[in-house]
């Protein structure tokens, strides 16, 4: 049986567009602003699926 030589080629990386970097980079920027408070507020209006955090434990926590 006769062998046959596959030579793989490297897949090309893609490029970040300029505007999907400066999107990324003030967004960065915006949460590195925030509050703790601001965050975790944030993360709530997410909603269940996204958040990871039980509501009824921060509303009913103890001060």
């Amino acid at each position: 049986m006769k062998e046959i030589e596959i030579q793989a080629h490297p897949i090309p990386r893609p490029r970040r567009s300029a505007s999907a970097d400066a999107a990324l980079r003030a967004e960065i920027r915006r949460v590195e602003e925030m509050t703790v408070e601001q965050r975790m507020r944030a993360a709530l209006a997410l909603g269940k699926g996204f958040s990871g955090i039980e509501r009824e434990r921060i509303i009913n926590h103890p001060d």
